[in-house]
């Protein structure tokens, strides 16, 4: 069974787009409302968007300030001005710039990223490393390794073998993932083999030992497959750790799979050894990914086993690795898309037998047997393993040998090119220099490396041209001397040279300061934007220790991060001050990360600096501008808000905390209003929004409903009639809950508009939600909205509050008033007063009140503990009931010790009941109330008509009784009633009498 390890994908970095877009659009606010011309600003997001962003996105944002700009020119009607136009021009050269800042950042770190590639890649083909072919001891081991896809991102193939006490022993696997990381788990697998296996004596023991040494260096989903195989004398010993099965070749090809599956090495295997007897003229095949996963064109899978079965047939080992690696190029038609190795293995005497066979001369042979005495040899083996295309001449050129790499690279089949001139494979236009060279070379004779200086082409068989390094050496054989010639295709290197000397070109003309330095500091690459930067040249700077850029008072900044570089740490945009040659401080934002060896050694860093002295002045005159409109809203809205009034027959306790974070403060608001009759209405309400739009539409709506409430007007009528106030305000939505109390009689009456649930606490500190019906928010539509009277215990608190108080983000807004509900237990249980008590909530609901993200409001409001002396009795309205109203008065009062106010209360009540019996219909109710400061006296009948108070004539007999009441009472009023209306009327006791009365 195959394991398949999907490595992990570094997620992209938060989007700055809608940050730019809108300190665009803020900078547009302020100039419709300051009213000074800053057009030329609004690059400000553009130049934000270029250090982040692509171009694309750059652009889009100075398209967004440019529409902006022209906006806000159009909305002041000072498009047409000379100065607007200068400020719109330079609005377009700054998005143009931008612009080009974003393309030159983006080039530079997709420059860095190729090269970067270019180094794993080559770092990852000197990693891997060739198996021998030949073996000593019992069993001899054919090997091939074909590195056939050298631009292959993944892992690549793992295969060794090694010699041991316990036998020969070998491992061919795949390392899944790419890059450096799976380099260098390869090499260290390899590494962890060889040391191994010559000291652990059984294969699961191996397998165990190479997990866990593997483990600490894999990812979590990183994994190594692998075969481990041991051979003893008729037998093959093996472990499958998640790796295809190996195949026996015989009578037939069958794989050899396991009995019980193994997860890979790295995912914690459970290794079980299994064996397979392996007879001479038997042999097995193991190989990696590059075989079992390859494709044609059309996708379709490379079929293993059949070819495999047509491949092993051939009796060299050599020649039956050469057919299984020809039959897989014919199947994909290129190059295969990971690395392959292939290994055959099999009994000694076979492979001895072979090599007898092809060594032995035989008799009778032609002349020039002797070379193909060589070919058959261990000449033909020395040809089949060479990675490199290589061709045999003889010293007339005439090609006498190519192996299967000669084929595949100039696309001619074998028996085209022997026998032929190796000019054959040189292009026309250096075939009459190449054969003086070949004649030169005959009488010299000596070894030429590759290329030797010079830029050669070699010609394939379709007539196209390709660069080639070439090696020529002398071979000496009984028949004279031959000449090996090695090519390489170097098209895909040249390539890359160009490209790397493009980004290094890049790298010198980035607008980025790019440096590199050594692992202690000395600073070892310097280009030319570090130079216009800091001011040294790099005749300067290269060689000097890094911290001369440092100023005195961080000079441990640098060893910090030079420590953090030596751990493998990379440091992604930190923001620090920098000191230039003329010893001027800038702001800097660097962004550093080590650099390694082929081996994964970290020998080095590279440093990106980036001078944002002028993005940190915008960014603090942007916050000193967002500080200022907050500081403009928070006045604004307390100004409006006012301090709520102390009230007579109610305890409060207030607090109100503005938002800090986000946006700026909110529209919350609350109110105390008193009422007539000793009531006291309380009114608490948000508005959606923040700023000063919503600090604006606060201060209307509280003084709207501070006016309604004072007119005497029901809460349910109240909030009809802001229904309407609200929809003459555009997109606005608003909650708000007002309640009517009456400390008298400990009754309220409630309506709530969307708001938050009212919240009671009974003096034993128990807390419950009031059944008060929730009805649309104001600004929804006209709805009806219905309001609730309840019964309040004596000294029990009411608690209203917003929804800063409680919402959280990710917590459900009923948990949240839960736990509120509980602070309010715990608190009350303990707090001496209300003061207290509400500092005891604010303190363990917002344990930072200097960091709210919105308004807090909290309003509690204490009702009398002790209640106070009332008495009414209900009348009919005939002309009776005066004076039996006034003997009950009489009655109450003396009962009461306040017989200094019976006459003028008699007087006045007696003016009331003439008033409802002759106006109004019966019943009429008369109710008494004993107050801290006298006496209230409310008469209630069906009317809803109001009296309306008039300076009767001298010989009018009506319209008296209200002029006497205005005169004599210390208070007077009228309100709507449920069936009717109330007139009342308060009179104070005198000073001796209420001190009497206080004994």
């Amino acid at each position: 069974m195959t394991a398949t390890c999907v490595p992990g994908r570094r997620q992209p970095p938060p989007p700055l787009l809608p940050v730019s877009t809108g300190v665009c659009l803020l900078i547009a606010v302020l100039d419709a409302l300051v009213g000074v011309q800053l057009v030329a600003l609004l690059v400000i997001g553009p130049l934000l968007a270029c250090t982040r962003l692509t171009v694309r996105h750059t652009a889009l944002v100075c398209c967004w300030a440019i529409l902006l700009g022209a906006a806000t020119g159009l909305a002041g009607g000072t498009s047409l001005t000379p100065s607007f136009a200068l400020r719109w021009c330079g609005l377009l050269a700054g998005c143009a710039l931008t612009v080009y800042v974003a393309w030159y950042r983006t080039a530079s770190e997709r420059a860095l990223k190729l090269l970067a590639h270019k180094a794993v890649r080559a770092a990852r083909e000197r990693g891997l490393r060739p198996v021998s072919l030949h073996l000593d001891g019992t069993h001899v081991c054919a090997v091939r390794y074909r590195r056939l896809a050298q631009q292959a991102r993944s892992g690549g193939g793992l295969c060794d073998v090694a010699r041991t006490p316990f036998g020969v022993r070998i491992i061919v696997g795949d390392v899944q993932g790419g890059g450096p990381d799976a380099m260098r788990l390869t090499e260290a697998a390899g590494a962890g083999f060889r040391e191994l296996a010559r000291t652990t004596e059984d294969l699961p023991g191996l397998a165990a030992a190479l997990d866990a040494q593997l483990s600490p260096q894999l990812g979590p989903e990183g994994c190594v497959t692998a075969v481990l195989a041991e051979f003893a004398p008729g037998e093959v010993r093996l472990v499958n750790c998640g790796h295809p099965a190996p195949l026996r070749s015989g009578r037939g090809v069958d794989p050899l799979e396991p009995t019980v599956a193994t997860r890979p090495l790295g995912r914690q295997p459970d290794p079980r050894q299994y064996r397979c007897h392996l007879r001479t003229g038997e042999r097995l095949l193991f190989y990696t990914a590059g075989l079992s996963e390859a494709r044609d064109p059309q996708g379709a899978p490379f079929p293993v086993l059949r070819e495999a079965t047509a491949a092993l047939d051939v009796p060299s080992a050599e020649e039956a690795l050469d057919s299984l690696c020809t039959r897989l190029l014919l199947h994909t038609g290129q190059r295969p898309a990971a690395g392959l190795s292939l290994m055959l293995c099999q009994p000694t005497g076979t492979a001895g037998a072979n090599r007898s066979a092809a060594a032995r001369p035989r008799h009778g042979s032609p002349p020039g047997a002797g070379h193909r005495e060589v070919r058959d040899g261990w000449f033909r083996t020395l040809l089949k393993t060479a990675p490199d295309a290589t061709v045999i001449v003889d010293v007339t050129g005439t090609i006498q040998l190519v192996n299967a790499q000669a084929e595949i690279l100039f696309g001619y089949q074998r028996a085209e090119l022997l026998g032929r001139p190796v000019e054959t494979l040189v292009p026309e236009r250096f075939r009459s220099l190449h054969v003086l060279h070949r004649h030169g070379y005959v009488h010299n004779r000596q070894v030429c490396p590759m290329g030797a200086g010079l830029d050669l082409y070699g010609l394939r068989r379709d007539g196209t041209e390709f660069p080639v390094e070439i090696s020529i050496g002398p071979i000496e054989t009984a028949d004279g001397t031959l000449v090996a010639v090695a090519a390489r295709d170097v098209t895909d290197r040249k390539s890359a040279e160009e490209r790397i000397v493009g980004l290094a070109d890049l790298v010198e003309s980035s607008h980025d300061a790019i440096l590199a330095k050594t692992l202690d500091g000395r600073i070892t690459y310097w280009n030319a934007a570090a130079q216009r930067l800091y001011g040294y040249t790099p005749e300067e700077a290269i060689g000097a220790h890094v911290s001369m850029l440092a100023p005195l008072d961080r000079a441990g900044e640098i060893d910090e991060l030079l420590g953090q570089l030596r751990r493998g740490e990379k440091i992604e945009h930190f923001e620090t001050l920098r000191i230039t040659r003329e010893r001027r401080r800038i702001d800097v934002d660097l962004t550093l990360w080590p650099t390694r060896s082929v081996d994964g050694r970290i020998t080095g860093a590279c440093a990106i600096a980036r001078d944002v002295t002028e993005q940190k002045r915008a960014t603090a005159e942007l916050t000193a501008l967002y500080e200022q409109q907050r500081h403009v809203a928070l006045t604004l809205q307390r100004s409006l808000m006012g301090t709520p009034p102390e009230v007579p027959g109610l305890h409060t306790a207030h607090r109100y905390l503005p938002a800090t974070q986000g946006a700026g403060v909110g529209g919350d608001w609350f109110d105390l209003v008193p009422l007539d009759a000793g009531r006291v209405g309380v009114l608490i309400g948000d508005v959606m929004g923040r700023g000063l739009e919503a600090a604006a539409v606060m201060g209307q709506l509280r003084a709207a409903a501070h006016a309604l409430a004072k007119s005497g007007m029901p809460p349910r009528e109240l909030m009809h009639t802001l229904e309407v106030v609200v929809a003459d305000l555009p997109d606005q939505f608003v909650t708000c809950c007002y309640l009517d109390i009456d400390p008298e009689t400990g009754q309220a009456d409630i309506c709530s508009a969307g708001h938050l649930p009212v919240l009671l606490v009974t003096p034993d500190a128990e807390v419950s939600a009031l059944p008060v019906p929730v009805n649309m928010p104001l600004g929804v539509g006209m709805t009806r909205h219905e309001q609730v009277r309840l019964d309040l215990p004596p000294g029990a608190t009411l608690v209203v509050y917003t929804d800063g108080l409680v919402e959280t983000p990710g917590c459900d807004i009923e948990d949240r008033i839960d736990v509120l509900a509980r602070t309010l237990a715990g608190t009350f249980a303990t707090a001496p007063g209300l003061e207290q008590a509400a500092d005891g909530v604010l303190a363990g609901l917002l344990p930072d009140p200097d960091g709210c993200d919105d308004d807090v409001t909290l309003l509690l409001a204490r009702m009398p503990g002790v209640p106070l002396l009332t008495a009414g009795r209900e009348l009919d309205a005939v002309p009776a009931a005066v004076p039996e109203g006034r003997a009950f008065l009489a009655a109450t009062l003396g009962a009461w010790q306040l017989a200094g106010l019976t006459d003028d209360a008699r007087l006045l009540t007696s003016e009331l009941l003439t008033n409802a019996v002759r106006h109004a219909g019966g019943p009429v109710r008369l109710r008494l109330c004993r107050t801290e400061s006298g006496l209230t006296v409310e008469v209630t009948d069906r009317s809803p008509q109001f009296p309306h108070p008039r300076t009767p004539g001298t010989g009018d007999e009506s319209g008296r009784g209200l002029t006497l009441v205005d005169a004599l009472a210390d208070s007077w009023g009228t309100r709507p009633a449920e069936d009717g209306k109330s007139v009342w009327f308060t009179l104070c006791a005198p000073p001796w009498r209420a001190h009497t009365d206080g004994k």
